[in-house]
């Protein structure tokens, strides 16, 4: 077909990837940066046998879900997908995309999927940690290529973040630095700055001093402080978790305790329970579903993950609750209490076969799952499905303004 020829396009509906999905004589094609109800012209730039891909020349028609977005940068950024759609849009379309998923790759229907669970204020600033690509400049990657794009700031990153970039913009020589973190807390507001890079010089990066609270240097995977405090510190609900620089911790906090609590709705406790805490990290399950359970066995493959698990476990004095360095799938076999429980919260790259049979091993008689794909998180209830039921899938929002969905569900034991 024609590359300089225009096509007028309505968007029907969006795809997983948040592209608006429309129809040229017939067959599908994929547009970036439209949403359901727009009427636009657009340019084919790739043809393929079933698809077409195009840009937008000219919007006709706007949809009524569409709003304007507060970023100067999302146009050009690839940190956001749908700044630009109404929030009640943005729930829909994730609400769907689970639906959609599930239904296709593991045959369960849509009626297990429940309402998600979605942020009641504002849905910018939220993000607790941000990376950030150093090219000369500073800022993030535009969509889907490792162009930069310089910003001032992020609208989905803690006002803190901000604060901080702005502070490097002014004081500090990116010389010889390929990457810069920043994490806060929402708890204490206090930030953490980890620069990545070889020679970074200390001269230079502890102009900052007066501007965050700890200042570290990575170099060949080893984390150097050089100034002030080790660690940041994060409350969820009543616990506090000791948040070291190369510890996973929820980006949300907010949406974290809402997750949690879901977790602990799921198990539905009766504090007689032995769980088992599977890709426990620095033990935030584990701790918060503590005092309602018997016993939880918490494992980690990162060790310093589970150094932090066992300050956290003391500092918040919780003493029931063992943390133990080793892969999710060779735990098993040092697994000698009998196990009422699973729950796991591995990677995007969801469950290996051999934990999703160490899982069927110890017979737990219900398992909780959270994920942050819904298509790794299909595949792995299919693999259970001769063993499980899929009782309940609740979708969470974690990502607001991104295509991104965290999902949690619960599995009874036929």
């Amino acid at each position: 077909m024609d590359a300089d020829i225009l096509h007028e396009v309505l968007i029907e509906r969006f795809d997983h990837d948040a592209r608006g999905i429309g129809y040229i004589d017939g067959k599908i094609v994929f547009v970036d940066n439209v949403i359901p109800g727009d009427r636009v012209i657009v340019r084919i730039y790739k043809s393929k046998k079933k698809y077409f891909i195009a840009k937008v020349v000219k919007f006709l028609e706007y949809s009524k879900n569409r709003i304007k977005n507060i970023c100067p940068f999302f146009d050009r950024c690839g940190g956001c997908d749908l700044q630009y759609v109404d929030y009640n849009c943005q729930r829909a379309f994730k609400e769907n995309k689970v639906k959609d998923i599930i239904l296709k790759f593991a045959n369960i229907g849509i009626e297990k999927i429940k309402p998600i669970i979605s942020i009641t204020d504002n849905n910018f600033y939220y993000r607790n940690k941000l990376t950030f690509q150093v090219e000369k400049e500073i800022g993030l990657f535009s969509k889907n290529s490792y162009k930069l794009v310089n910003i001032d700031a992020c609208y989905i990153a803690s006002t803190n973040i901000n604060a901080v970039l702005s502070n490097i913009k002014e004081k500090i020589s990116l010389d010889n630095i390929e990457q810069i973190i920043i994490r806060t807390s929402f708890y204490n507001n206090r930030t953490m700055v980890i620069f990545i890079g070889d020679n970074v010089a200390l001269k230079n990066i502890r102009k900052l001093e007066d501007n965050v609270n700890s200042i570290y240097i990575k170099q060949n995977d080893i984390y150097n402080l050089v100034y002030g405090d080790a660690y940041l510190e994060e409350k969820l609900g009543n616990y506090i978790f000791k948040i070291s620089p190369d510890s996973f911790f929820q980006v949300n906090p907010k949406m974290c305790v809402k997750l949690y609590d879901k977790i602990i709705e799921y198990g539905n406790f009766n504090g007689n329970e032995t769980v088992l805490d599977l890709y426990c990290g620095t033990g935030t399950i584990g701790i918060y579903i503590s005092k309602f359970v018997h016993k939880v066995i918490g494992y980690e493959i990162n060790k310093y993950a589970v150094n932090d698990a066992e300050i956290n476990k003391k500092n918040n004095l919780v003493d029931n609750v063992e943390f133990y360095c080793g892969s999710s799938e060779l735990s098993f076999d040092n697994v000698t209490s009998k196990i009422d429980i699973v729950v796991v919260d591995p990677p995007r790259s969801g469950l290996n076969r051999q934990t999703i049979a160490g899982i069927i091993s110890v017979n737990p008689r219900k398992v909780i799952y959270v994920s942050c794909d819904p298509v790794t998180l299909a595949r792995d209830l299919k693999l259970l499905s001769d063993f499980y039921e899929v009782i309940e899938i609740t979708p969470v929002d974690m990502f607001p303004n991104t295509k991104h969905v965290e999902c949690v569900c619960v599995l009874n034991k036929y």
